[in-house]
């Protein structure tokens, strides 16, 4: 990790950071993936805790900002019974691994996609473009760790096209990036709770 900042400081400075870092990156860049780095090779089970013992929608909501688990914004309580909801249609199995989601590689399933997007306010329908979308960030051309740890403003953009963009009313006219379109809306919201939740890109953390 070379101390910030970069952007804007005299080109010495840099090179002088650089040159600090050097033997670290050398040995990271030649030296095999461990296991760490690598896709799950079993599944990993999402962990069900028990609600606060509080009014279900105060309780609920304070106790995920407290544990850095929402956008800032209220989200929908991810229980059992909905969660299934979220499964039910699919294809894939709900503990199939998708993969690691940088940068701290948390391991990425089927049901934890669900679980991300039931929060965001997605419905059993969204899940299709919700793990196309993961799958394709997570393909290493991609580089989702520099999206995710860089400090410069950027956010992926997710482009929805055919009949299943029409069958969800994903909108692609005017005000697409403003308020309005549910589908648009909370298909974005859960890829940035993805991006959060599993892979620790956290303001101020890591991002």
């Amino acid at each position: 990790m070379l101390p910030h900042p970069i952007g804007g400081t005299a080109v010495e400075s840099v090179l002088a950071k650089v040159d600090a870092a050097f033997d670290e990156m050398l040995d990271k860049l030649t030296r095999a993936p461990s296991a760490a780095t690598q896709a799950p090779a079993t599944a990993v089970r999402a962990e069900w805790i028990e609600a606060p013992d509080q009014d279900e929608w105060d309780g609920l909501q304070a106790f995920f900002r407290r544990q850095r688990w929402t956008d800032g914004l209220p989200v929908v309580p991810p229980t059992r019974a909905r969660v299934e909801r979220m499964l039910r249609d699919l294809d894939r199995p709900a503990h199939q691994p998708v993969g690691l989601v940088p940068p701290l590689m948390g391991a990425a399933t089927v049901e934890h996609v669900a679980v991300n997007a039931l929060m965001a306010g997605c419905g059993p329908q969204h899940m299709p473009v919700l793990l196309a979308a993961l799958d394709a960030m997570l393909d290493p051309a991609f580089n989702l760790y520099g999206l995710q740890t860089t400090t410069h403003c950027v956010a992926p953009l997710l482009m929805v096209n055919g009949p299943l963009a029409g069958s969800l009313g994903i909108h692609g006219g005017n005000n697409l990036f403003g308020p309005g379109a549910w589908s648009n809306g909370v298909v974005g919201r859960a890829i940035r709770l993805i991006l959060l939740n599993l892979g620790g890109g956290l303001p101020g953390d890591v991002d």
